[in-house]
């Protein structure tokens, strides 16, 4: 049986401490018949066409089976938090790692512009690229009839 919504969440998060205000911000983005597959922490998220820094610090990458949720926070005693969804109709495959930058996952749309998510260790920026990689493949296949 598979989990939707924020029991997939908790699931996914297992006995890791979310940040302060995390779970309210997620469930604004994730959707009750939708599941959560990956969860992952970063430091920054930049504009691929031309580097412009879109969130910097304390930044979450959420991968469900529709799209690519990046919440960021604020940090602090009240945190504020804003979010980049990505639904996978508007994504295109996802790539290998970069020769010069192991870190940064590669995140193409399907317009000029994509996203490089930057994460702490080349192990953590696999994780990711292999779960949106799976993610999306089966979200192109699934819902769109596109062939792996």
């Amino acid at each position: 049986m598979t989990t939707t919504g924020m029991d997939s969440w908790d699931r996914v998060l297992g006995r890791t401490k979310p940040a302060k205000g995390e779970r309210a911000a997620t469930a604004q983005y994730v959707g009750g018949d939708e599941s959560v597959v990956s969860r992952s922490t970063a430091g920054r998220v930049r504009q691929s066409d031309d580097d412009r820094e879109v969130m910097a610090g304390n930044v979450t990458a959420l991968v469900t089976d529709r799209r690519l949720i990046l919440l960021h926070s604020t940090g602090g005693f009240r945190p504020k938090w804003s979010a980049i969804t990505l639904p996978f109709g508007h994504l295109e495959p996802v790539g290998a790692a970069a020769a010069g930058a192991p870190v940064d996952v590669l995140v193409p749309t399907s317009g000029r512009r994509g996203y490089l998510v930057t994460l702490d260790t080349a192990e953590a920026a696999e994780g990711l690229r292999a779960a949106l990689f799976g993610a999306l493949t089966a979200y192109r296949r699934d819902r769109m009839g596109l062939p792996d």
